[in-house]
């Protein structure tokens, strides 16, 4: 039987934002009435968005959830390549 890693998540908004519509987290947050902080607030890991939240925002994006959320780890050595 396969054994689960349950690794930490990161809420990539911004860069889903801005791959799929070309718009900053603002921008995002006035289209969808959601106030940027919030949006920033999701997006630095204090507080994490509803499973409905997410969907709402992949379903204006035309993206997947798996393009909002992405593995820690993962994200940073990406980050680090940059």
């Amino acid at each position: 039987m396969k054994k689960w890693k349950f690794t930490r998540k990161k809420v990539v908004i911004s860069d889903a934002a801005k791959k799929f519509k070309d718009l900053s987290l603002y921008k995002l947050g006035r289209e969808l009435g959601v106030p940027s902080q919030q949006l920033y607030v999701w997006e630095k890991g204090v507080v994490t968005p509803s499973l409905d939240n997410l969907l709402g925002i992949a379903d204006f994006l035309g993206c997947g959830l798996d393009d909002l959320v992405v593995d820690e780890e993962k994200w940073h050595k990406r980050q680090d390549r940059w």
